[in-house]
């Protein structure tokens, strides 16, 4: 596969379900080994692409969506900064710059939207991690991650 051969644009509500199958898909495998039943996964998408200021980008190959991300702008103090939710490749996709390029993509419409910071949350230790290194992405010492368990 050529990376002319993909195709870059905003996502559409109607590419939800073909998202959230891929989603279900690609996070059933290591590291995540997580059961997404595709109803969970249709509306937590939802949830992302429906928040104020949601930027949704897929990447298509043949007709068909092979990547996507999501996430949105939120406004901070002296500046706005971009908020990544979710970012799924298909597994088969994996590891040919199709994430890289999502990135890139990704990127460029951030700064052409006068963007001055992307956050993430990935697992510590992990591909993922390595990815985003790779990518320029650093570990922000100034914030913690930290959670409470209500049950």
């Amino acid at each position: 596969m050529s990376h002319s051969d993909l195709t870059f644009s905003d996502l559409d509500e109607d590419d939800l379900l073909e998202c959230a199958g891929l989603l279900a898909e690609s996070f059933k495998q290591p590291p995540w080994n997580e059961a997404w039943k595709i109803e969970d996964a249709f509306e937590r998408l939802l949830d992302f692409f429906v928040s104020p200021k949601a930027v949704a980008i897929k990447v298509v190959h043949q007709d068909k969506i092979i990547g996507f991300l999501m996430g949105n702008v939120e406004i901070g103090c002296d500046n706005n900064y971009f908020y990544l939710k979710e970012i799924c490749v298909c597994r088969d996709q994996q590891r040919n710059k199709v994430g890289s390029s999502l990135m890139k993509y990704l990127e460029h419409k951030l700064q052409e939207m006068k963007i001055s910071r992307l956050y993430l949350m990935t697992q510590r230790d992990s591909i993922p991690e390595r990815f985003y290194t790779s990518l320029g992405y650093m570990i922000n010492h100034d914030m913690i991650l930290m959670r409470k368990d209500l049950s």
